[in-house]
């Protein structure tokens, strides 16, 4: 199947835009995992926002099969254009949009694009779907999945409407022993953030809590 128009012109503005040695530094800042047309990060921006204003967004039918073809591609940038793209129909993303998230979650999987799915996305999903909000977090914070565990800690960094204490703690509470440096992080990461609004109760969980030293020093970092 031919590319989508949406995909080719996207991809053409990035190619031409693209330095080859600015892509290698890329590269190897990412541990060599993805190819990168070598844009900066706010050049990629001002050509997205270029972009936006005179290409008109497609159908919303058409908005999985754009965002998978190009998170299918191997240039980091085209997968951080996928994300804001799909930030654009956050409001119109329908229950069976869970797979696609997931889909995103576990593929071409690091920090960088799974910190923007979990507390961006999957986060305005679920305020449609509130739900299946608790649900789908302990599924994931079971998978085995390091990006999905890590995803079910931190997809509330962000949220001033439902943020739910009980589920936090439950999450964290699950994968305290788990080995992982980006797990860990998430903990204390997501207990520094919540801090920021109750203090006292983060205190309270680490003190009463065993935890690696990473996520107790992160969580307390601001203390």
């Amino acid at each position: 199947m031919a590319l989508h128009p949406y995909v080719r012109k996207i991809r053409t503005l990035f190619e031409a835009k693209g330095e080859s040695k600015r892509a290698q530094g890329a590269k190897a800042y990412m541990r060599d995992q993805f190819e990168f047309f070598g844009i900066t990060t706010p050049d990629r921006r001002k050509l997205q926002a270029e972009f936006f204003k005179s290409e008109p967004l497609p159908p919303i039918e058409d908005a999985e099969r754009i965002v998978r073809e190009l998170w299918a591609m191997q240039e980091r940038e085209l997968h951080y254009f996928a994300m804001e793209f799909l930030l654009k129909y956050r409001k119109k993303l329908r229950k069976e949009d869970l797979k696609l998230l997931e889909y995103l979650i576990t593929t071409n999987s690091w920090w960088d694009t799974v910190d923007v799915i979990a507390p961006k996305l999957f986060l305005e999903w679920s305020y449609l779907f509130p739900n299946e909000k608790a649900k789908t977090v302990r599924r994931w914070n079971k998978s085995g999945n390091l990006w999905l565990i890590r995803s079910s800690i931190i997809f509330q960094l962000h949220d001033k409407k439902t943020f739910d204490e009980d589920l936090l703690f439950e999450m964290i509470l699950q994968q305290t022993e788990h080995k992982d440096f980006f797990v860990r992080k998430a903990i204390g990461w997501s207990l520094r953030q919540y801090a920021k609004t109750n203090p006292s109760a983060v205190r309270q969980f680490v003190n009463a809590n065993e935890m690696s030293p990473l996520s107790k020093k992160e969580a307390l970092k601001h203390f």
